[in-house]
């Protein structure tokens, strides 16, 4: 007989699987799964699902800093 798994096995492999498919978007994973980004984020903590780190974005150039007469 295969091994059954347990729901909470099932509901992690699903939701890596919807990251996976989303690039990690985690807004469209919400979509697919019908769940709100709160309780998307509760359920990859739970779960101790790793995600990437954000990209950073350009970084602002520093401004010039203003000599003081």
């Amino acid at each position: 007989m295969s091994q059954i798994k347990s729901l909470s096995q099932v509901r992690r492999e699903h939701i890596v699987k919807v990251l996976n498919a989303t690039d990690g978007d985690q807004t469209q994973a919400c979509e697919v799964l019908g769940i709100t980004l709160a309780q998307l984020r509760r359920l990859i903590d739970l779960h101790r699902i790793e995600t990437p780190s954000p990209e950073p974005g350009p970084q602002p150039s520093p401004s010039p800093s203003r000599q003081k007469e």
